[in-house]
């Protein structure tokens, strides 16, 4: 999957453990890649978020860095 979504290996590590959110630049790579629209997998990423609130948290602060 890494080589289909241009990502970094390090932000791809990080978003497979839950370390990181799902970004936009990230969302549009998975749609070109695998389907769907960007806007899809971001609902996908905003639905995890709020069976998790401990992770959206950590998330944000993440995403500020």
């Amino acid at each position: 999957l890494l080589p289909l979504i241009r990502v970094t290996p390090e932000d791809f590590d990080q978003l497979i453990a839950q370390q990181i959110a799902l970004t936009d630049v990230v969302a549009r790579e998975l749609a070109r890649a695998l389907g769907k629209t960007a806007r899809e997998w971001m609902a996908l990423q905003r639905a995890f978020e709020s069976t998790r609130p401990d992770k959206k948290e950590a998330y944000q602060e993440a995403a500020e860095k």
